[in-house]
């Protein structure tokens, strides 16, 4: 990574053809990321420079691949492609410039998101994925990483980046190859299974239980012989038990559910994770917004108060009724306790 990286940054330093390199944005194994301005119109664009003598054959085929699938897609949420060319010894990838940094970054930075934001979020991201899942393109290396914001406004929007690892494929399965980063992969690509579409919505699932609590659900550091190992242990039961998950709704965790189902003819699509409850905001979701705002206008002064002593799930179960409205609830039907 160094020896490509840093060559680079030195060969190409200054002004590339008609582009001005401005700053460096980032680096892969076998590619730097740089800020540049074409000069014709002053466009902010994102350059990818691969330095053409340092690829193999393998890698050449891989880069060529890459840019005939940007070249098919036209969506808010994936990265838009302008050019691609050779020279003074680099391939180079032209794009658009994200200027918010990656979803890793963010998650870092601020912790778990909440509901809201969450849902905006994988929103955004599943609409993507319908999309190039329609194309018959496989992204296989979905990861926070990959997953760019428009700028630094918080919860600005995102698209989806880094199709090094992409793959078209006509029927539901047709990929065998072992790539992308092993604590992502869908169980069927680590048992070296014929896999598709599906093994995106995976690696969705542990995106957005990382999102929605600030830890993976398996991963701790392990090899991918251990972490195998995990994801049988994990193929059993699915729970919720860490921390950070008691305040998350219902429909949340029963979307990852389906997001992570090991079994590829139960996980569920893109499509139909765009029409889930949760992305929805119907719901508990939106019932366990409304009483929260109903304990506000009751009791602004006491709301910390009435969070800690009652749990708001056991109003959406109508386990228990608030102070002062036992005779009321009885009245109108709904069983209060003592």
């Amino acid at each position: 990574m160094g020896n490509i990286c840093s060559s680079c940054k030195k060969g190409v330093d200054g002004h590339f053809g008609e582009y001005t390199l401005v700053s460096n944005l980032g680096s892969g194994t076998f590619a730097v990321v740089r800020e540049a301005v074409l000069q014709k119109n002053q466009g902010h664009f994102a350059l990818k420079l691969s330095e053409s003598n340092k690829l193999s054959p393998y890698q050449k085929m891989l880069l060529y691949a890459e840019v005939s699938i940007l070249k098919r897609m036209h969506h808010p949420n994936v990265i838009q492609f302008y050019d691609f060319f050779e020279r003074q010894g680099f391939f180079c990838i032209v794009t658009e410039l994200m200027r918010g940094g990656d979803l890793y970054d963010r998650i870092y930075k601020r912790g778990p998101y909440n509901e809201k934001s969450a849902r905006a979020l994988m929103g955004q991201l599943l609409k993507g994925i319908e999309y190039t899942h329609s194309l018959h393109i496989v992204h296989s290396d979905l990861k926070p990483e990959n997953i760019l914001s428009c700028s630094d406004v918080e919860d600005s929007d995102i698209k989806i980046a880094d199709f090094g690892l992409a793959a078209i494929v006509k029927d539901e399965i047709g990929l065998y190859e072992l790539v992308g980063t092993h604590c992502y992969l869908a169980p069927e690509v680590l048992r070296r299974e014929n896999y598709g579409k599906c093994v995106d919505i995976w690696s969705c699932g542990v995106i957005m239980y990382i999102v929605l609590c600030g830890k993976h659900p398996f991963y701790q550091g392990k090899n991918p012989t251990q972490f195998m190992a995990q994801l049988r242990e994990y193929a059993k039961v699915l729970s919720f038990t860490s921390q950070g998950w008691e305040r998350i709704s219902p429909e949340a965790k029963h979307l990852v559910s389906l997001m992570l189902a090991v079994d590829t003819n139960t996980r569920i699509t893109a499509k139909q994770a765009l029409e889930h409850a949760w992305i929805q905001g119907k719901g508990d979701v939106l019932a366990q917004e409304k009483i929260e705002k109903i304990i506000c206008a009751v009791s602004p002064e006491s709301h910390k108060v009435v969070r800690q002593a009652y749990n708001i799930d056991k109003i959406l179960s109508k386990e228990w009724v608030l102070p002062g409205e036992k005779e009321k609830s009885k009245k109108n039907g709904v069983r209060g306790k003592s």
